[in-house]
Formats: C-alpha cells, sequence, structure tokens
C-alpha cells in the first residue's frame, strides 16, 4: 500500500516563519558573543523599536488592507492595493522620524546619517 504525502498549504508558511525565525535567533547569538553589553543593549533598542513601528504599520494598515481586499470586486482590488502602497509611503515618513528621535535619543545619530550619506 502507498501513502501519498499531502503537505497543506500552511506547512509552507510555518517553515517559512520557522526559517525566519531561525535566522534572527542566529544572528542575535553571534551579535550577543561579539559586542560589548553597551553596544548589544544599544541594537537591542534599535532593534525592538523597528520591530514596534512595524507592529504599529501591521495594524494600522496592513491588516485593514487584507481584510478589504478579500470582500472586494477583481476591477476594485487593484484600487485599493493601490491606496495601500500609497498610505505605506506616506507612512513612512512619520514612522522614520520617530525612529531617527530614538536614534538622537539613544545617542546613535550616527547610525542614521551614516546610512542615508550612502
Amino acid at each position: 500500500m502507498r501513502v501519498k504525502l499531502r503537505i497543506p498549504t500552511s506547512a509552507w508558511t510555518l517553515g517559512d516563519q520557522g526559517v525566519v525565525s531561525l535566522g534572527t535567533f542566529a544572528v542575535n547569538m553571534v551579535l550577543a558573543r561579539d559586542l560589548t553589553p553597551d553596544q548589544y543593549g544599544t541594537f537591542s533598542l534599535i532593534f525592538l523599536s523597528i520591530m514596534g513601528l512595524s507592529t504599529i504599520t501591521n495594524a494600522v494598515l496592513f491588516y485593514p488592507l487584507s481584510v478589504r481586499a478579500t470582500v472586494t470586486s477583481d476591477a476594485d482590488r487593484s484600487e485599493v492595493f493601490g491606496a495601500g502602497l500609497l498610505l505605506t509611503f506616506l507612512g513612512c515618513v512619520p514612522l522614520c522620524v520617530v525612529l531617527a528621535i530614538g536614534l538622537l535619543l539613544l545617542g546613535c545619530a550616527d547610525v542614521a546619517v551614516s546610512r542615508a550619506q550612502q
């Protein structure tokens, strides 16, 4: 008797998330070993700030967009995605300002300036 293996669609999503989580864990381990405690603490604050801003963007923009896109007709879906893209770019500016202020408060203004000059 031959058994056919069926992998549900959700398995690919879970596998992808697992790879991302493993990569984040590996990067954090390497940085924790190579940086001084002060440097790693600063990295952690910056990283968590970026993740927090990403969570705000997901809650305010991407979740409503994903819900609305599923109930919108095919003809209007491109308009919904276009509005979502425009809102993403417009929302990027205040979030970048918040991040830059946070970097200034942490004394890491060189991070924002050096990346902007390249």
